[in-house]
């Protein structure tokens, strides 16, 4: 059980005031990848609007390299596009806290991103710059 990022039972955070400081192994356009150092999960993590002050994680569970090519495609609008659609699939079962947070979030931002808008999956496919799951 990871008491640093708790990605046994979560794979998302919504833009609390107790999202988990992890360091930062890959940066790009307003993107970033970071690793906790207790249990080693990557994870994504990208400021929203207003003020790029409104921060969600989501668990990305492939490597490095395969973000960073993902992320080459188009200079990152492909890794923001799917962060976006990830969040909508992972609020819908996140903490009460963080599905708190993302309502407030879409109060503060005119519903401009509609995280508490749930999908059931991502649409963003990005399997054609991925490499197979072992």
């Amino acid at each position: 059980m990871c008491m640093t990022c708790r990605s046994d039972r979560k794979r998302v955070w919504g833009p609390r005031t107790d999202i988990p400081e992890l360091p930062e192994v890959w940066v790009g356009r307003w993107i970033r990848l970071l690793r906790c150092l207790e249990c080693e999960t990557l994870w994504v993590a990208s400021p929203f609007e207003p003020y790029a002050s409104f921060p969600y994680l989501v668990v990305w569970d492939r490597t490095i390299e395969e973000f960073a090519s993902v992320h080459a495609v188009d200079d990152g609008a492909l890794c923001h596009e799917w962060l976006q659609a990830e969040i909508r699939v992972r609020m819908k079962t996140a903490e009460l806290a963080d599905i708190d947070a993302s309502r407030r979030h879409d109060t503060r931002s005119g519903g401009h991103y509609g995280f508490d808008h749930f999908e059931e999956e991502n649409p963003v496919d990005l399997s054609a710059y991925l490499k197979p799951s072992p």
